[in-house]
């Protein structure tokens, strides 16, 4: 039997409500927080339809001692979907030869390699045939100027712009293969 929606598992955002010990400060975490909101809104409609993918917000890197997170991970089918969200400032990036810039000034948040390390350490948690892809969503943190990421190239992962991951269908949809979706939510940090 064929569930008719996708799952949504988790709480998105949960790490940044409480984020003292990595963040800047206050506003570096409240405003990383609604990029991640921003997403999940976006992949919950994608669970909400019929025959969604199931979705599950903010997971731990299973790497014992990493206190990065997954802040999103969508089961479609035997696809799985890394995804990293952002809030940078509104300009053009850019990457040549493995350094990423905004603007003419190097911009190292754009070149960390989480989503890499994450996607070696959930194929080996899975341990199946499942396919590991990552993708980083960008919303800028104002609409007073375009967000432009056609030269970025982040490591291991595909980057776009957060409006336009809300009005195109970025990942396709299909119900996700239980056992993957189930053996993921054990990595869920906030139930």
């Amino acid at each position: 039997m064929t569930r008719s929606y996708g799952r949504v598992i988790g709480v998105p955002g949960g790490s940044l409500q409480h984020s003292e010990g990595w963040a800047a400060n206050e506003d570096v975490a409240r405003i990383g927080r609604t990029g991640e909101l921003r997403t999940a809104e976006v992949l919950n409609r994608l669970a909400m339809r019929p025959g969604g993918a199931d979705v599950i917000h903010d997971c731990r890197i299973p790497i014992p001692g990493i206190s990065a997170n997954i802040d999103h991970i969508v089961v479609s089918g035997s696809d799985v979907w890394l995804i990293d969200s952002k809030v940078w400032k509104p300009g053009f990036y850019w990457t040549f030869r493995g350094v990423s810039r905004r603007g003419g000034e190097r911009f190292p948040f754009a070149d960390k390699k989480t989503l890499p390390m994450a996607e070696q350490a959930v194929r080996g948690f899975l341990r199946t045939g499942a396919r590991v892809h990552c993708l980083l969503v960008v919303w800028p943190s104002n609409d007073h100027a375009v967000l432009r990421l056609g030269l970025y190239r982040p490591r291991g992962a595909r980057a776009v712009a957060g409006p336009r991951f809300a009005r195109h269908q970025t990942i396709r949809t299909k119900p996700g293969r239980q056992q993957i979706t189930d053996r993921l939510a054990e990595l869920v940090i906030h139930a």
